[in-house]
Formats: structure tokens, sequence, C-alpha cells
């Protein structure tokens, strides 16, 4: 954020409980019966498990 100079907002692949999917197939298969028209397949960065999301207003970490 601080080299963008504003805020970054992001979102899991994943449904509520679950881990988040990883790579394009695991998003395939774990919204199989969704209603999803595109995937964008990319590098997730080299990061093994998901970021941190903090309310940038109170600084209460959500996940």
């Amino acid at each position: 954020c601080r080299s963008f100079r504003g805020a970054i907002v992001s979102t899991s692949a994943n449904l509520n409980g679950r881990p988040p999917a990883l790579s394009a197939k695991q998003v395939q298969h774990e919204f199989a019966d969704g209603d999803i028209d595109v995937i964008l397949e990319g590098r997730l960065g080299g990061l093994e498990k998901p970021t941190r999301i903090i309310d940038a207003l109170t600084g209460t970490v959500c996940r």
C-alpha cells in the first residue's frame, strides 16, 4: 500500500469455510456448479498461505 500510495483490495477464491484455491484448476473444481465466466491464471506471489486483511479504519485484522 505504501509503494502504491493507495488501498489494495483482494478477494480469495474460496467458498465460506473452505481453504482458498491456489490454482485455476482448484478454482474450477471448487466452483464447478457456480457461475464463473472467466478465470485469469497467474502467479500468486510465492506465498503458501493467504495474507492478512486489515480494516483500514479500525486496524482490526479480518483474516
